[in-house]
């Protein structure tokens, strides 16, 4: 994302850079596999101008990373000590060598003084430049890409290279190896992102609701039955729950699909009751109750899960992007980076042209506002029900993208991500990757938030299995882009050492060593919902990751009204204290020949985590920290 204070660097001292000779370049990306909707037709027009962003690196992310660990460490003194974001800003700012050795490079490659220009906390540096300059800068050679569906042209290349006193200072340069957001297209066509949710079956509206074991049907009755949730009775000012929501999936909730919610379901909650908006780059709600194809069935799910757990205590909708932007195929990183740019002014000035939307909005009825940077404080907890294939982003882009979670978690931010509808793949059945190797859900697999799986209640022994509905199976597998945490390790072995072939896949097909998921799981079928002013089924991940963090946010009620602190980052604590889940032990997710990838089984499993809350034991636990 970006945020341009355009001013000229006189005031730079002037680096002697001899100029670069043979040798002094270090290739720093290379693509791996050609995409596979654009295509390479010619060499790039040489006097094209594109815009090079020069990313500069954080500092200090590894001592970050040991920092939220150690606040998240119940054992620790430190437990809870959240920092605040002036704190976490000053901590990641780039060095003022990495601005100014970049500013000199270019310098000694020829570019003006008067054609650079930088963001507002000289984290980006940015020069229009000819395609012959970016090639002599990067060492590289752009040609013109086709996409297959539009037509539409772009400039990449395959690698690109920095002068080797530049390298360690730049995280990654655009446009470059990536490839930008596909041009527009129908919702419909769009086959990289999808929200977590199965189709809605109908449910009649004079259905005779009984307990959850005489009808199957998860209410929300249900749900706090099963999980011994308790009412709210002392709702916290601060607490309210976040919800992220984009029109990429419909528009938004409708209010009057609530109301018949709240009526049939659960009456104690007042009709009219709606979240606050905290609207991101344009975003509305609810949704305009005259045009039955702007509501979101997703969007109505969290919030008729949500509702009647944490009620009366607030929820915040962080509504994000206009509806021209959610009428193009955008991929999901990019909505969730202007969501990141709202919490932290600093990242506003990181762009990634692959998974960022153009700003202002070019299309008509666009955002054409100023960029969110900073404008709200992130809530104490933040549910997110939407995911993509892990490995069409660059690394580079993933890690700076997953270092905002952790700049959350170091907040005493909880982030709650759906695991996935498709087993070990994100989607369908043909996203595998070469070989047969899984392909998981991120950002699921980001190490700093907390992975949801689902579950299904089984009619016959009232027990809760791994969630099976063919093609749905519960999200889960072993990231390709990150390593274990030390966390899940123990927990995470003592699968894998009693699932080797025959007891389970292929080692060869998903890495043993890259971070776990899901971290738990909860109810995910069968869940009844009002859309478009029916009663449907519906379910999914997207189901189980609203439930499992309006949990969190009852502990962390109580533990307001106790003068404690909010829970933050909770995976330490959930894997130390695996005696606070009801075990999973029955059930399998697929692989993408829809064949069984894993199953469950007793303790932590690549299906259903470490298993389902029960929240007493969770909030006894929480109550005796610090």
């Amino acid at each position: 994302m970006f945020f341009f204070k355009s001013f000229l660097l006189a005031t730079i001292a002037p680096f002697v850079l001899a100029a670069p000779a043979p040798g002094t370049f270090v290739r720093h990306e290379k693509r791996g596999l050609e995409p596979t909707q654009w295509t390479k037709r010619t060499i790039a027009p040489r006097e094209a101008k594109i815009p090079l962003r020069f990313n500069l690196k954080h500092r200090n992310t590894h001592r970050g990373h040991d920092a939220l660990m150690e606040l998240a460490d119940p054992t620790s003194s430190k437990f809870g000590n959240h920092w605040t974001s002036k704190e976490v800003e000053d901590f990641f700012v780039p060095h003022d060598d990495s601005f100014s050795s970049v500013v000199a490079w270019l310098r000694n490659s020829g570019v003006d003084i008067s054609r650079i220009r930088t963001s507002r906390s000289r984290g980006l540096v940015t020069v229009n430049a000819t395609v012959n300059e970016a090639e002599d800068i990067l060492n590289t050679r752009y040609h013109t890409y086709e996409h297959l569906g539009t037509g539409a042209l772009t400039v990449s290349c395959d690698e690109y290279s920095l002068h080797y006193t530049v390298r360690d200072h730049v995280e990654y340069i655009t446009p470059t190896i990536h490839f930008p957001s596909a041009p527009k297209t129908k919702r419909s066509e769009a086959p990289r992102i999808s929200r977590r949710g199965l189709p809605g079956s109908s449910l009649s509206s004079n259905h005779t609701l009984k307990d959850c074991s005489s009808t199957g049907l998860i209410t929300p009755q249900c749900i706090k039955e099963l999980y011994h949730i308790p009412n709210v009775t002392m709702p916290q000012a601060g607490d309210e729950i976040g919800v992220f929501e984009t029109v990429s999936d419909g528009n938004a909730y409708s209010q009057n699909d609530l109301n018949l919610f709240f009526r049939k379901f659960y009456p104690q909650i007042p009709n009219g009751t709606h979240p606050t908006l905290q609207s991101v780059e344009g975003g509305s709600a609810p949704a305009d109750p005259k045009n039955i194809s702007l509501i979101s069935g997703e969007s109505n799910l969290d919030f008729e899960l949500i509702y009647p757990i944490v009620y009366p205590q607030g929820v915040k909708l962080y509504q994000v992007a206009d509806i021209p932007e959610g009428s193009e195929e955008v991929p999901l990183t990019g909505d969730i980076d202007l969501l990141l740019d709202s919490f932290d002014p600093s990242f506003c000035q990181y762009y990634n042209s692959s998974v960022d939307g153009e700003w202002p909005d070019p299309l008509s009825g666009g955002y054409q506002g100023n960029l969110m940077c900073g404008s709200y404080k992130a809530p104490n907890v933040l549910s997110v029900s939407y995911g993509i294939e892990e490995d069409i982003i660059p690394q580079s882009f993933l890690d700076r993208e997953c270092t905002e979670f952790l700049k959350l978690g170091l907040q005493g931010t909880t982030v709650v991500f759906a695991s996935g509808d498709a087993g070990v793949v994100p989607k369908g059945t043909q996203e595998c990757l070469s070989g047969g190797r899984y392909n998981p859900s991120y950002p699921a697999t980001c190490p700093y938030v907390l992975a949801v799986g689902g579950t299904l209640l089984d009619n016959n022994t009232q027990t809760e299995v791994a969630a099976y509905q063919k093609p749905y199976t519960s999200g889960g597998g072993f990231s390709n882009a990150y390593a274990q945490p030390s966390y899940q390790k123990a927990a995470v072995s003592s699968y894998l050492n009693s699932h080797q072939p025959p007891n389970g896949p292929d080692p060869a097909r998903y890495n043993a060593s890259g971070r776990a998921v899901p971290d738990v799981s909860a109810l995910s079928q069968n869940i009844a919902i009002s859309y478009a002013g029916k009663f449907e089924v519906s379910g999914g991940t997207s189901a189980a990751a609203p439930i499992v963090a309006s949990m969190i946010t009852l502990v962390n009620e109580k533990r307001l009204a106790a003068g404690k602190k909010p829970v933050g980052f909770v995976n330490p604590v959930f894997y130390q204290n695996p005696w606070m889940f009801n075990d999973i032990t029955s059930g399998r997710n697929l692989d993408c020949s829809n064949q069984t990838a894993f199953t469950a089984s007793k303790g932590w499993d690549p299906v259903t985590g470490l298993g389902s809350p029960n929240f007493p034991k969770m909030l006894e636990i929480f109550m005796k920290l610090p």
